[in-house]
């Protein structure tokens, strides 16, 4: 565990406690890394719908959403 301060744009913000998480190659983290992002990008397609390119054929352009573990 650490305590760590975050700076941007000069800016210094409070002081957080940084606690451990999983670890690359637990066994959890490849069950997180499966469920949690997936829910996830779906909501974020489906919230962006209404915003995808046209192009002047009318063909809507969707958008892709790539993850690397």
């Amino acid at each position: 565990m650490g305590f760590a301060k975050v700076e941007v744009n000069g800016k210094t913000g409070i002081l957080f406690l940084i606690k451990p998480g999983l670890g690359q190659g637990d066994l959890l983290s490849a069950i997180l890394y499966i469920i949690a992002p997936v829910p996830c990008n779906r909501a974020l397609v489906k919230l962006t719908e209404k915003y995808l390119f046209k192009s002047s054929l009318g063909v809507r352009i969707n958008m892709k959403l790539f993850l690397w573990g």
